[in-house]
């Protein structure tokens, strides 16, 4: 494997953008390029023949931490607050380390990928006032590590190695070990079913997606409208004012120099968002829970499936008009959620969350197959047992081939064959 390919796999960088040093007469600055990071560029970054930052992926497999010296006070401070790192973190070493032009760029590796959003709401509360900084992120960069600037995490002492060599050999870490079992997936999802989780509720989930594709990236005079759009749907959804803030400066463009560039600032202006600010009304998917337009076809199919394996003398006492409305409900409902499941799977954070809590989520929509928990379906109809057979035998549904284990968070799924009762 060369640089390129050891960089990509282990730190997750989004690869459809990236940052760029620009010297020129004012000093120099990061200008964001919106183009492709190639294997050329992030090797010839890593060798020192460029100097260039990367954004994070929405499920990256490393956390880095920015430690700079900005009053330049020396190296024992930028030592002490290293330390203080290691020591929040159990004693546990970063995984790789590398020297920068004004501090320490350090990262945690983890095994698999974890969603950014779960990542640094539990480390915020780990590094909670210790002045260092979480870089990179889906919105803010962090300088590509450079070869010659790698040192051993233990000693910071240069280790004047190959790249590949030291990535290769760096401990990663269970996030258990990093974090404790507050960030294992069961844990989260007790969390959620229960309310007390600290993450956006699903109501809210698609809307927040919405707006943040919309808006992104915020640009010089666009903050005010940005502000009164995000922070409402932030608060609805259960963030707390720093974790609203935090989400609010990454969608902010690299090179805004604004007053919500300060910190301070702008949880000043959140903080006043969720002291006035209305609660908004999540927007809804895109047809009612229990109306859809295709509902109607597939309950007269259901209908005369149910009917047809009913004896003759049953057949007179069904009432079909009852039993075609509750077929109507079943499959509406069914239809709306499969809905909101494509706008999840459109938004890149939301995904990343919901592949995280609910394993294949991913891999399983993209084959074709919706999820359908019971806790969904009994919201929809608390007797849909009755009914869901009957959707499968006229083929409105379609088990999925894989195993269903609702204690790790894997759901039934099914194809739902709108092709087959209109384009709904």
């Amino acid at each position: 494997m060369n640089a390129a390919g050891a960089f990509k796999r282990t730190l997750s960088p989004y690869l459809r953008r990236h940052a760029e040093r620009s010297d020129d007469l004012f000093g120099g600055a990061w200008l964001t390029r919106y183009r492709p990071l190639t294997d050329e560029r992030i090797e010839g970054a890593i060798l020192g023949k460029a100097i260039l930052a990367y954004f994070a992926a929405y499920s990256p497999r490393a956390l880095g931490i920015d430690i700079d010296d900005h009053a330049g006070r020396g190296p024992a401070v930028l030592r002490a607050k290293y330390d203080a790192v290691r020591e929040r973190f159990g004693g546990l070493s970063p995984s790789l380390v590398c020297l920068s032009p004004r501090g320490i760029h350090l990262w945690y590796l983890v095994p698999w990928p974890m969603p950014w959003e779960i990542l640094r709401a539990q480390a915020e509360e780990k590094l909670r006032g210790l002045g260092v900084e979480l870089r990179p992120t889906p919105g803010l960069a962090l300088r590509i590590p450079h070869e010659s600037g790698l040192v051993d995490p233990e000693t910071l002492l240069p280790l004047r190695r190959d790249f590949v060599a030291v990535v290769g050999e760096a401990i990663r870490y269970h996030p258990a070990e990093l974090f404790n079992a507050d960030i294992l997936p069961a844990v989260l999802r007790s969390d959620l079913a229960t309310r007390q989780g600290r993450y956006a509720t699903i109501r809210y989930s698609v809307a927040i997606g919405q707006a943040e594709a919309e808006l992104a990236p915020i640009l010089p005079g666009t903050t005010n409208d940005a502000l009164c759009r995000l922070v409402p749907l932030y608060r609805g959804a259960g963030l707390s004012e720093e974790e609203t803030g935090q989400r609010f400066a990454d969608l902010l463009v690299p090179f805004y120099d604004g007053e919500l560039r300060d910190s301070g600032r702008l949880r000043k202006r959140i903080r006043s968002f969720y002291r006035h600010a209305p609660e908004p009304r999540p927007r809804a998917v895109q047809h009612g829970l229990f109306t859809h337009p295709m509902a109607e076809a597939v309950a007269k199919s259901a209908v005369d499936t149910l009917t047809a394996r009913l004896p003759i003398g049953r057949r007179r006492a069904l009432r079909r008009s009852q039993v075609q409305r509750s077929f109507r409900r079943l499959a509406a409902g069914i239809l709306a959620w499969d809905d909101f499941v494509a706008a999840v799977r459109a938004a890149p954070r939301e995904r990343a969350l919901w592949n995280y809590l609910y394993p294949y989520f991913v891999k399983n929509t993209r084959e074709g197959y919706c999820p359908l928990p019971r806790s969904v379906l009994r919201r929809i109809d608390p007797h849909y047992n009755r009914h869901l057979a009957d959707l499968v035998a006229c083929g409105f549904l379609s088990p999925a081939p894989y195993p269903y284990v609702p204690g790790a968070g894997i759901a039934r799924y099914y194809r739902i064959a709108r092709e087959r009762f209109g384009a709904g």
